[in-house]
């Protein structure tokens, strides 16, 4: 069935590109559902997680569910495997897991997961190198630990265990053994580590320390470190809120040492090669790089602070739209009554005009009645006086008639004159209301073009912005889409209603031209009774001079009441009112 509003055809289409309540809400039970049992798998990467993540949660938003970004942090975390609980422990650490957001846990973790991927194609170096640097005293942990494998001196693989972090979540060893570390004083063995391929630290657990009695005291900034002898071992500096033993430093220097840089953005840059590193010192680049990392951040900030504007332009568009319907029901609903106005007086007017034809029937009787007389008048020359009398009430009597007809047609002309200015009236208010849904349909555009420009803007500046600044992109591509797709509704929108225009306007000429041929078809009936009563008139005079002129010759003149009589019948004759 055709739709006669855009609401009509608004709430069509919703029906069938969403369906019904009931099949909307069974979706989103599914989509819920589906959400609940997402789980990572272990040879999926975070980004494709992440992805199938935000498709089900995209799906849930479109059908009008609002999906906060801490339940998708939340649920990204409860999901992750145990590999990835070395990030999770120090994220706890450093921040309120319910502050982070989507974008900056994804990036940690795929960091993560590039550092793993990275270590695992690289040649391990043996134990005299810089591999077994770098160890970092730990208080929370209760056993030495290092990833690296090619570390140990001797391991036993047959010694499985699992260490608990602090999310409660385990994480696998893979064997214990002793570690064999090169210093300027000598070599060292560490026995009882713990090889554990999921974290990226070495840990120097200060609770075993303390067992074999080595003294661990915190003072200030430094962290002093004595064999079971009393005698001081090494002093340890902290560097960035952490103390890395170097057993490359020697101990009087340990407590002065500065920290490696190029170790340090080994680090940050995933675990680049050192020469890359060296270089990157050498020049001072880190600086310029922590620049440009802060103002890709403050870009970042200001791309999401522009999707919320474009979020609250598109509500507004939609609030603007939802008014716009509202318009246009009021606008059907004032063209209806003004069709039901104009039947009720084409109405009208239809009864009038049977009206008038039965009274022009009635007249025709009159004057077939009057024929009867005048040919009785041949007969009856005695009566024809004072019918003479009689024919002229009548006839003065069509004349009254036939003018309250034409102060009649002067009305229905001045109503049809009405009716037609009402008619006019209601098309211009028709065209006003086209223009402004032309001119919204222009600012849709107006919009939909800078939506463009500003996609190939975001699309040229951030194209190696990494993963997020993609997601926006697309983000900003969905909502054009979507005022696109609005737009084309207020195309349907404006050619429905222009469609309607028309045959209103179509109609109603039709029934102005009705109108007019019944109003000519009056006048013409009227101005034919006009002229057989003029010819009836004629007729009547001429009848009454021929009966006058026969009397005359047949009848003498002597008699006084004979002349009288004639003298009765011309006074008639000359009273009588020709029909004009």
């Amino acid at each position: 069935m055709a739709c006669e509003t855009p609401k009509q055809a608004w709430d069509k289409l919703k029906e069938e590109f969403q369906g019904t309540e009931r099949t909307r809400q069974q979706q989103l039970l599914n989509l819920r559902k589906e959400f609940e049992n997402l789980k990572m798998k272990e040879e999926e990467t975070v980004k494709k997680y992440s992805d199938r993540i935000m498709a089900v949660v995209n799906s849930i938003r479109l059908i009008g569910e609002q999906f906060d970004e801490a339940r998708i942090v939340e649920k990204v975390l409860s999901t992750l495997p145990e590999r990835y609980e070395a990030k999770i422990s120090p994220l706890e650490d450093s921040r309120d897991l319910t502050s982070i957001s989507l974008t900056e846990l994804i990036n940690a973790l795929y960091a993560q997961e590039q550092r793993r991927a990275s270590r695992s194609e690289e040649h391990q170096e043996a134990a005299k190198g810089k591999a077994t640097n770098g160890w970092l005293i730990g208080s929370g942990c209760t056993n030495h630990m290092t990833p690296d494998a090619n570390n140990f001196k001797s391991i036993d693989r047959s010694f499985k265990t699992n260490v608990k972090v602090k999310n409660r979540h385990f994480i696998k060893v893979e064997g214990k053994g002793d570690v064999l570390i090169n210093t300027p004083i000598g070599t060292k063995l560490v026995t009882n580590v713990l090889l554990v391929p999921e974290i990226d630290r070495n840990l120097l657990s200060i609770a075993q320390l303390l067992e074999k009695g080595y003294s661990v005291v915190f003072k200030g900034k430094e962290c002093l470190i004595s064999d079971p002898c009393g005698s001081k071992l090494m002093t340890v500096a902290m560097t960035e809120k952490s103390f890395i033993v170097d057993w490359n430093k020697s101990p009087d220097s340990a407590c002065t040492a500065a920290a490696d840089k190029s170790k340090l953005c080994h680090k940050k840059l995933s675990h680049a090669n050192y020469m890359s590193m060296a270089q990157l010192t050498k020049e001072d680049l880190i600086k310029e790089l922590e620049a440009h990392v802060t103002s890709l951040k403050l870009e970042l900030k200001s791309l999401q602070a522009t999707n919320r504007d474009m979020a609250e332009q598109l509500e507004n568009k939609a609030s603007e739209a939802e008014k716009l319907g509202e318009q246009n029901l009021g606008l059907q609903s004032h063209i209806s009554e003004l069709k039901e106005v104009h039947d009720m007086h084409g109405n009208q007017s239809s009864a009038q005009i049977k009206e008038l034809e039965a009274h022009v029937t009635s007249l025709k009787l009159e004057l077939k009645s009057l024929q009867a007389t005048n040919r009785d008048m041949a007969e009856q020359l005695e009566n024809k006086a004072s019918e003479a009398e009689k024919l002229g009430e009548q006839n003065l009597g069509l004349q009254s008639h036939i003018s309250e007809l034409k102060i009649m047609l002067e009305k229905r002309e001045k109503e049809i004159f009405i009716l037609t200015k009402k008619l006019e009236d209601n098309s211009s208010e028709s065209l006003s209301g086209v223009k402004n849904l032309t001119a919204q349909e222009n600012n849709l555009l107006l919009e939909k073009e800078t939506l463009q420009a500003e996609k190939a803007l975001l699309k040229e500046n951030f194209t190696f912005e990494g993963d997020e600044a993609l997601n926006q992109l697309q983000r900003l591509m969905d909502e054009a889409n979507t005022l696109q797709q609005q737009l084309e509704s207020l195309h349907i929108q404006k050619a429905k209603l222009e469609l309607q225009f028309e045959r209103k306007k179509q109609k109603s000429s039709e029934r102005l031209n009705k109108m007019e041929n019944q109003k000519s078809e009056l006048k013409q009936m009227v101005e034919d009774l006009q002229r057989d009563l003029e010819a009836k008139g004629d007729e009547k005079n001429d009848l009454v001079n021929k009966i006058i002129r026969e009397c005359l010759k047949n009848k003498s003149l002597q008699h006084a009441s004979q002349g009288g009589v004639l003298e009765i019948g011309l006074h008639a004759a000359c009273e009588f009112p020709t029909c004009q």
